[in-house]
Order: C-alpha cells, then sequence, then structure tokens
C-alpha cells in the first residue's frame, strides 16, 4: 500500500479546525490522535530590529498534543508527521517539541506545508 500527501500551497489555520495525526503506538501499530493549533504563526520579530520580521517565520506554527513518545534517544517520535484535516489535507509536518514534560499536552513546533513544498521544490 502506497500513500501519497497531498501538500497544499494555501492552508486555512483556524483554532477551530479539527486536526490530528498519527501517533505510533508500537512497532506495528498507528493510532489516530487528535491535536490542537495553539498558535497559527510562529512569527517573530528580529531583537534588534522592532519593526523587521524574522525571515520565514511565518512558515511555521504549533500544536497541543498529548502524546509523549521519545524514541531511543529521548527525541520527538512524531518528528515529519504529517498534521490532516477532516478533508484530508496535510497542514505540514512536525518538526520538534517545544515543550518537554510527561503531563498535560506537549507543544510541538510544525512547519507548514507551503514551506515544506518550497523546499521539495527548490
Amino acid at each position: 500500500m502506497r500513500i501519497v500527501l497531498v501538500l497544499r500551497g494555501h492552508e486555512s489555520l483556524d483554532p477551530d479546525t479539527v486536526v490530528f495525526t498519527f501517533v505510533p503506538e508500537s512497532s506495528k501499530k498507528t493510532e489516530r490522535k487528535d491535536v490542537y493549533l495553539s498558535v497559527e504563526s510562529v512569527q517573530a520579530y528580529l531583537v534588534d530590529k522592532v519593526y523587521s520580521m524574522e525571515p520565514k517565520s511565518d512558515d511555521y506554527f504549533m500544536i497541543l498534543c498529548d502524546y509523549f513518545g521519545e524514541n531511543v534517544g529521548g527525541g520527538n517520535r512524531l518528528v515529519a508527521a504529517p498534521v490532516f484535516t477532516m478533508l484530508g489535507n496535510v497542514l505540514g509536518l512536525v518538526l520538534q517539541n517545544c515543550r518537554q514534560g510527561d503531563i498535560g499536552a506537549q507543544m510541538k513546533v510544525v512547519m507548514k506545508a507551503s514551506a515544506v513544498k518550497r523546499l521539495l521544490e527548490s
């Protein structure tokens, strides 16, 4: 079975949008996990130039996810996991954890699908 992910160039990052990902339950099984858009954009100002934006900082957003699985080295097991909408569109790919912990929810940084698409085409 082959799965093809469609990376849309224009995503809707409405906080009310239901989004989900698939998380590893074991080496042979995954499960669907609802996640929540917590920050629609991580646009950031440059420290020394308050009126300038950090280049490409709007290519990322953040999600909250109550999945705490780690790889053998203690890293995020969801790296490169796609984040889907209920329509089956991919909003982006998980890059890294932003906040560590084992209770509540982890914040994860996600690269927008449009940014991933630009990287693949360059």
